[in-house]
């Protein structure tokens, strides 16, 4: 299925992508990795992390669920952990 553009996603959708981003952030932070450990950890490139964090990419589910193995968190933690 071809993704929306941009300007005809919900509003809370850019909100949500940009918390995930912080959430994946400050677990990283709080653990002192860098974005090279925290890649070698989940197996998802230190760039994708990046923009994962800046809200610039909509991680798929898969990519979410290796982060979350990798920062050895429920994946719940990463959708509606604190931010």
């Amino acid at each position: 299925m071809p993704s929306r553009p941009r300007d005809e996603r919900p509003a809370t959708y850019d909100a949500e992508i940009a918390a995930l981003g912080a959430r994946v952030r400050k677990i990283r932070l709080i653990r002192g990795w860098t974005l090279e450990v925290a890649a070698e950890r989940t197996g998802v490139d230190w760039k994708h992390l990046q923009k994962i964090e800046a809200a610039q990419l909509n991680p798929t589910i898969m990519t979410i669920a290796r982060i979350a193995e990798g920062y050895q968190v429920p994946l719940w933690v990463l959708f509606r952990g604190p931010t």
